[in-house]
């Protein structure tokens, strides 16, 4: 019987098919594998891949959620260190004021007040929720009509001044109106003009994100929220093992077999429970022969360099040290002096540049309160930073001493403004005589051990010329 052979079909050869493309030059495993990929990116390597960076980012700002950032700072101390430390650390020591239309005893009068009145800490608290929340306001509080403009020359030693501190979520901003209403603000329900209300932003937003916080900035955990949440993961991890480190193991015989009884149940937890509480050093544990028993303790070796590497990474995403952050203080040859220098930098570009503006605005209706006037040029100066040791104190004293005293003897100061100069400087700690006017200074005279050299005696000699005399 002959058999039917069947007719060889040659396959269709298509123009995206494998076949095609591994036939051609082109192919792409060759050349454009390196130029596209099915994601239209030079290579399918997951390193490289931008997807794999959008996976781990956040889509939905944590500067909206006004509860989680709230009960945040209540709950970790790090977040309320990181949030309150750089600005404590920028007004530390209070601010120096320069003006030639105050004398001392007025610039000592407003410092005063600064304090008595709190303003220190108003515009502290400011700059901690703007931190906190990405937007705060300082709110200038007097009895004149919140929806209208200040009117500065009406402040007045009898008319009270305060200031309040708000965050963006208590001074609620309609920033679709804010450049055409006058009254952009609502504090509680009171609409407030925006000449009464020094706004201060957090972290500025890119454009595409910028709408969404409704004319506010970003809160500054946004850039730490991985990091945060790595060192609050870890902290949990131990915790937990710690109610874990030490189990104890029973193998009871036909502990299977008697689990069938209800009354077994009671009767094996009370064995249990009998034992556990018997179980000392100074006392036995009685078992039956053919019972075991085994206690296992949990090692916690290589969690202490987990936490040290959590503790780099939040520290480098809020840029502080971690002598500041953590309270760990510097090892090894590192005196921890770089890190330091790095932080005030820091503080001085974002905290102290920001809080620059709210200074300025406290002086001046302070002055007005209680001078009548604004002086027109005055200087504001933060406290150094850097805190010197009490050696160096000293130094810098001998310094300004030793310079005062070279313009005095050079007849560039005057002993009244000698001794001024060095009651600034803190060489000088009271008011001396020769500043009151009530005496001239007197040049140092020589002590009474102290050879004096004397000039050569000159003679004349027999012809009558002046010579030098000879022994």
């Amino acid at each position: 019987m002959a058999v039917k052979r069947k007719k060889f079909m040659r396959p269709v050869r298509r123009k995206n098919s494998k076949r095609s493309i591994k036939n051609s030059s082109l192919n792409y495993n060759g050349l454009l594998s390196g130029v596209f990929d099915s994601y239209g990116y030079g290579t399918l390597s997951d390193m490289s891949n931008p997807f794999q960076l959008g996976g781990s980012n956040q889509y939905n700002p944590l500067t909206l959620n006004r509860v989680l950032l709230s009960y945040a700072y209540m709950t970790h101390g790090v977040i309320q260190t990181f949030i309150d430390q750089p600005v404590e650390d920028a007004f530390r020591g209070g601010i120096d004021f320069e003006t030639d239309e105050l004398d001392e005893d007025e610039i000592q009068l407003l410092q005063d007040v600064l304090v008595e009145c709190k303003d220190y800490s108003t515009m502290k608290y400011v700059m901690k929720w703007a931190r906190l929340f990405g937007g705060a306001g300082l709110i200038i509080n007097t009895n004149q009509d919140p929806t209208k403009e200040l009117d500065i020359s009406s402040i007045d030693d009898d008319s009270p001044l305060s200031f309040l501190d708000a965050d963006r979520w208590e001074l609620t901003l309609n920033f679709l109106l804010e450049d055409r209403t006058p009254t952009p603000y609502n504090y509680y329900g009171q609409p407030i003009h925006k000449s009464r209300v020094i706004k201060l932003n957090g972290k500025e937003a890119p454009s595409f994100i910028r709408r969404r916080l409704q004319g506010w900035g970003m809160s500054e955990l946004e850039r730490c929220i991985r990091d945060v949440n790595s060192y609050v993961k870890n902290q949990d991890v131990i915790y937990e093992l710690l109610d874990e480190a030490k189990i104890d193991i029973w193998r009871l015989q036909g502990l299977n077999a008697a689990m069938l009884s209800a009354n077994a149940n009671t009767k094996i937890s009370n064995r249990l429970n009998l034992a556990t509480l018997i179980k000392n050093y100074q006392r036995a544990l009685v078992m039956d022969k053919d019972d075991e028993y085994e206690q296992k303790q949990i090692t916690f070796g290589g969690l202490a360099d987990i936490q040290t590497q959590n503790r780099i990474g939040v520290a480098a995403s809020v840029r502080m040290p971690i002598t500041k952050l953590f309270g760990q203080s510097a090892t090894g040859f590192n005196s921890g002096e770089d890190d330091i220098e790095n932080y005030n930098s820091v503080i001085e570009s974002e905290i102290r540049g920001k809080a620059i503006e709210l200074v300025h605005t406290v002086v001046k209706l302070r002055c007005q309160q209680l001078f009548g006037f604004i002086p027109e040029h005055f200087d504001c100066k933060f406290k150094p930073l850097r805190v010197l040791n009490q050696e160096q104190v000293e130094n810098i004293k001998n310094h300004k001493l030793n310079r005062a005293s070279t313009l005095y003897s050079q007849g560039i100061l005057s002993g009244s403004e000698y001794c001024e100069h060095l009651r600034k400087d803190e060489v000088l700690l009271f008011e001396p005589e020769v500043e009151q006017g009530k005496r001239e200074p007197e040049p140092p005279m020589p002590s009474a051990d102290v050879d004096i050299p004397q000039k050569p005696v000159k003679a004349k000699d027999s012809v009558g010329r002046k010579g030098t005399s000879k022994k």
